[in-house]
């Protein structure tokens, strides 16, 4: 991270569940979406590939699902 800090997230019992899952089933990686090198993710072409394969090329960005989930996430924390 550009701070060099932790970026801690409030998720959901569910949601945590399901990382569970994905990570008994994965290679162990720390991270969610890995990409193809070992402790590295996933690239931001590859995130782009698959903006464009889902088909929101024209109304979504991977910058705006980034700002997205940073926007509710610091709503979050201001809730709690």
């Amino acid at each position: 991270m550009k701070m060099r800090t932790d970026h801690v997230i409030p998720v959901s019992k569910q949601a945590l569940d399901i990382l569970k899952q994905y990570r008994a089933m994965s290679d162990g990686s720390d991270l969610i979406v890995p990409g193809d090198k070992p402790g590295k993710p996933i690239s931001e072409n590859r995130m782009l590939f698959l903006v464009y394969r889902l088909g929101v090329l024209t109304k979504a960005t991977v910058h705006g699902f980034r700002s997205t989930f940073s926007i509710i996430s610091n709503e979050s924390e201001q809730c709690s």
